[in-house]
């Protein structure tokens, strides 16, 4: 079987155009018809977004334990070769499950709120 070899790829721009762009040493700013916009968060919106990513990963934690539990459960079922159904008293769902993804709600607002906070221009 023969192959072909190709040319090698070009990439060709005529124009580009987007007002100013500036990127230098972590200050990211876009200038669009005169105005401002700042692309990274204050440093308190940094905070927030990472208070978020922090409650996001403790709603996992607390919505992944009666999971992990249930299926350790299972499987202990299936080991032991019980007749009956599985002890299922041992695993609580109730306050877990609806207290994590409550938790992963607030952090995915605390997120969106962090990104939002924008760097004041003078």
């Amino acid at each position: 079987m023969r192959y072909e070899q190709r040319p090698p790829g070009r990439f060709e721009i005529d124009q580009q155009r987007g007002g100013t762009i500036h990127n230098v040493a972590g200050d990211q700013t876009i200038n669009v018809a005169g105005s401002t916009i700042d692309v990274l968060p204050s440093p308190a919106g940094r905070v927030v977004i990472l208070l978020g990513v922090l409650v996001i990963m403790a709603g996992f934690a607390a919505f992944a334990y009666p999971v992990v539990t249930f299926i350790l459960t299972i499987f202990d079922s299936i080991q032991s070769q019980q007749a009956g159904p599985p002890d299922l008293s041992q695993v609580h769902f109730a306050p877990w499950i609806p207290l994590g993804m409550a938790a992963e709600m607030v952090g995915v607002f605390l997120l969106i709120v962090g990104a939002l906070l924008r760097r004041r221009r003078r």
